[in-house]
């Protein structure tokens, strides 16, 4: 099976997915050795709306993933580059990854939009965790979909931000349950309070965040700061103070006692009697 177009033809491989308002196929070309996701649009009124959208996008030259956009069979499709990866999802449930690492991958993402120039509807849909890709040197590259496209031009600050508030979330899930990480609950908190003017903003924003959490000590990384733990904690430094005092007690009563023995030992022994009778029994 063939997409043809005026200046490229796509050979189908196969079909990734099957869905009412679209189907997604993966495609090659002859005239480039890499792999394309094609998204077929299906509904010609969804078309209608988000064309002009899409043209744009796929016009922009930063926005290197999105390749191509036409109009074939009645078809709208969205050609983007088809990235292989790992899914960051199967890496975090399956492996553990150092806080250094998984700030690293945070930094790619975000770094990866901006350098993509993306729109908001596109940032916000990269954002789910499932759909980002990871190679072996945490290159990071993403699944593109068409999740509620009808309202693409709506798309704002405001729901990338919530994106990626549910991707901080997964990411720092350990830390996050045992509250030792102030600088990414700050974080957290600005993501929903404040509205940030762009993607670049919102990345000078990450780096304080990840140079703060790095400046924290290893010990306080790993201590939980939970209501019960920090009771407990308080417990065990008020009883410091009296663990001093016992041992010092202990030596004192030790020495006493040692003294007491060698005063014992320095006395002369009590004279003895001698016996020369016992009743009627003379001994001699």
């Amino acid at each position: 099976m063939k997409i043809q177009t005026a200046n490229q033809t796509y050979e189908v491989i196969g079909y990734l997915a099957r869905e009412e308002a679209a189907d997604f196929l993966l495609c090659e070309t002859a005239a480039e050795n890499r792999q394309f996701l094609v998204i077929a649009l299906k509904h010609m009124d969804l078309i209608a709306s988000v064309i002009e959208f899409l043209y744009e996008q796929a016009s922009n030259p930063a926005f290197t993933d999105f390749h191509d956009c036409f109009v074939s069979s009645q078809r709208l499709h969205l050609v983007f580059v088809y990235h292989r990866g790992e899914p960051l999802t199967g890496i975090l449930s399956r492996e553990y990854s150092g806080l250094q690492e998984r700030l690293g991958i945070l930094q790619n993402i975000l770094e990866r939009i901006i350098l993509l120039d993306m729109p908001c509807y596109f940032a916000s849909q990269c954002l789910n965790a499932p759909d980002i890709y990871l190679s072996r040197s945490l290159d990071v590259s993403f699944g593109y979909h068409t999740g509620d496209l009808l309202h693409c031009r709506d798309y704002t600050m405001r729901q990338v931000q919530s994106s990626l508030h549910l991707l901080v979330e997964t990411l720092f899930e350990k830390e996050l349950g045992k509250e030792v990480a102030p600088p990414v609950s700050a974080f957290l908190e600005a993501l929903e309070n404040t509205l940030y003017h762009s993607s670049l903003e919102l990345y000078q924003s990450f780096l304080v965040m990840r140079q703060a959490l790095l400046d924290l000590a290893n010990q306080d990384m790993e201590t939980p700061r939970t209501w019960s733990f920090r009771l407990w904690e308080r417990i065990r430094r008020c009883f410091k103070p009296m663990k001093r005092l016992f041992v010092l007690a202990v030596l004192i009563i030790g020495l006493v006692y040692m003294l007491w023995n060698l005063r014992e030992v320095s006395q002369p022994a009590a004279s003895s009697r001698v016996m020369e009778q016992i009743g009627t029994l003379k001994i001699r």
